[in-house]
């Protein structure tokens, strides 16, 4: 009588977690205030949805840099929200969460950014205090125009 055997389906190798990297400018990991890095962690954390998914790793030396991991599984899902939010078309929480944190930054004098480990490319910037410099700047050039325009 012959032996069945019992096929093995080959391994699907799963996608690995993956860190991301959301850094602060206008702090180090020790001059950054526990409270302000909690609502910075508590406004990242709704920009970048799937709460069970996205755990905080470490705090980076340099500027203070928030190192997250999120699990393979959601990787996606975070991916896509994070680009709908620098597109400007995610969903209510997350761009009122990307305005706080820009003020935030402001108030802070600083800027942010939101990269994936080993990617060159900026996943969301945060202009911050540098938004606050452009618009001045522009006000300053259209009272310039209407000074010289003779009008006003």
């Amino acid at each position: 009588m012959a032996k069945k055997t019992k096929k093995v389906a080959p391994k699907t190798r799963k996608p690995s977690a993956r860190e991301f990297y959301f850094r602060i400018d206008a702090f180090t990991p020790s001059t950054i205030p526990m409270a302000r890095l909690a609502e910075y962690m508590a406004g990242l954390a709704v920009i970048l949805g799937e709460p069970a998914s996205v755990h905080f790793v470490k705090l980076q030396r340099g500027s203070t840099i928030l190192v997250h991991r999120v699990q393979s599984e959601a990787v996606p899902k975070v991916r896509d929200r994070a680009r709908a939010v620098r597109r400007g078309d995610a969903p209510r929480d997350a761009l009122r969460a990307y305005e706080n944190i820009n003020n935030m930054l402001l108030a802070d004098n600083g800027t942010g950014e939101l990269k994936e480990r080993d990617a060159e490319a900026v996943i969301i910037p945060f202009p911050g205090e540098r938004r606050a410099r452009t618009r001045a700047a522009a006000r300053e050039a259209a009272a310039a125009r209407t000074r010289t325009s003779g009008c006003g």
